[in-house]
């Protein structure tokens, strides 16, 4: 008995950039921000970064899928890759406060 393999489809490439900046309220302060991330796998890249500077906390994070077809082969690496950008989108910045206002 043969086993179809059947290529992995993607509608179209694109790309998402996630650009956003909060205002911290007076007396909040970060404590702790996720790890920058950067997977390049040629026709998948992932990047994210998370600063605070003066009171405002940045996310920047950029995802571009520059695929049409892959072989079914190559299913266990387009996996990995998004379950890395996914444990990466799921990392939180901490924050805490002074507790006055």
């Amino acid at each position: 008995m043969r086993i179809a393999r059947i290529p992995i489809y993607f509608s179209f490439p694109y790309q998402n950039v996630d650009d956003v900046t909060i205002d911290l309220p007076a007396g909040w302060k970060v404590e702790n921000l996720p790890p920058a991330k950067h997977v390049d796998v040629k026709a998948l890249v992932y990047d994210m970064k998370v600063a605070s500077e003066d009171g405002k906390l940045q996310f920047k994070r950029e995802l571009t899928v520059n695929l049409g077809m892959a072989e079914s082969k190559y299913y266990e690496s387009l996996r990995t890759f998004f379950q890395n950008v996914r444990s990466s989108d799921d990392q939180q910045a901490v924050l805490s406060t002074s507790g006055t206002t």
